[in-house]
C-alpha cells in the first residue's frame, strides 16, 4: 500500500511539473515520464523508460506503468511570455547610473503585449512603475525588445542593495528577475 502511494505521489509531481512546463511554451508534443525507484525525476521529451523497484512490488509496478506510458499530453497556448527577461548591467553602479547611464531590460515576446514594470526593493517597497506598449513604442511581438530605465524613473533616490523587477501582461506575471545596485 505505502508503495502504491509513493507512486501516486511520483505521479501528481510528474503531473504538476509537466503542466508548469507547458505553460512555458507555445508547441505542441508527446512525452513520457520517467521514475526511477524511490526518486521523482523531470521529464524529458522523447525519453520514455519502465518503473523499476523490487521485485515484490513488480505486479503493482507493471500495472501503474501502463499508465505511465500512456501519459499524453497535448498543449497549446497563446499566453505571453516575456523569455529571458535580462538587466543590463547588473550589478548597475550607482554613480554610473546617477550619472545617466540606464539600466537596459532586455528580453523577447513572442506577442505583441501591453507590459507592466514592476521594480521592488529589497524591503518590498515599489520603488518603479511603467506602462510600455510594445506594438507602437518598441521592436514589438516576435523580436528581442529593450526597455531603458533611467535615474528620473526612480524620482531621484536610488540605493546601494538588491532590487526585483516583475513584468505583468493582461493580470498575468510575464517575466521577473532581480538586479543589484552597488555603490
Amino acid at each position: 500500500m505505502r508503495i502504491l502511494k509513493f507512486i501516486i505521489l511520483v505521479l501528481l509531481i510528474a503531473q504538476s511539473y509537466l503542466h508548469a512546463q507547458f505553460l512555458l511554451n507555445d508547441y505542441t508534443f508527446t512525452s513520457f515520464v520517467r521514475v526511477e525507484p524511490y526518486v521523482a525525476t523531470k521529464a524529458s521529451h522523447g525519453v520514455s523508460n519502465e518503473l523499476s523497484l523490487n521485485s515484490a512490488e513488480s505486479n503493482v509496478v507493471q500495472e501503474v506503468a501502463v499508465l505511465v506510458e500512456q501519459l499524453y499530453i497535448d498543449i497549446t497556448t497563446d499566453e505571453i511570455t516575456a523569455i529571458d527577461a535580462l538587466i543590463y548591467p547588473n550589478p548597475v553602479v550607482a554613480s554610473d547610473f546617477v550619472n545617466g547611464t540606464p539600466i537596459n531590460l532586455g528580453f523577447y515576446m513572442a506577442n505583441a503585449a501591453q507590459i507592466e514594470l514592476y521594480i521592488y526593493d529589497m524591503m518590498g517597497q515599489l520603488r518603479l512603475k511603467k506602462y510600455y506598449n510594445l506594438q507602437n513604442d518598441y521592436s514589438g511581438s516576435n523580436a528581442y525588445n529593450f526597455i531603458d530605465i533611467n535615474y528620473s524613473d526612480f524620482n531621484g533616490f536610488v540605493s546601494a542593495g538588491a532590487y526585483f523587477y516583475v513584468m505583468v501582461s493582461n493580470d498575468k506575471v510575464v517575466g521577473k528577475g532581480k538586479f543589484g545596485v552597488r555603490p
